[in-house]
């Protein structure tokens, strides 16, 4: 079981990976894409 688990997850990191930097691949999109995060990061600290 332990086994399969370790599989699951380094399946999902590669999946995540290839998501990313498909995503990311544009140097507008990175920017983009650090510019929302820094926002949600924002929003999360004045709650």
């Amino acid at each position: 079981m332990r086994e399969i688990r370790r599989d699951v997850a380094a399946l999902s990191i590669q999946v995540a990976e290839k998501i990313l930097r498909d995503r990311l691949a544009p140097e507008q999109r990175q920017a983009e894409y650090i510019d929302k995060l820094i926002g949600e990061v924002e929003e999360k600290n004045k709650e």
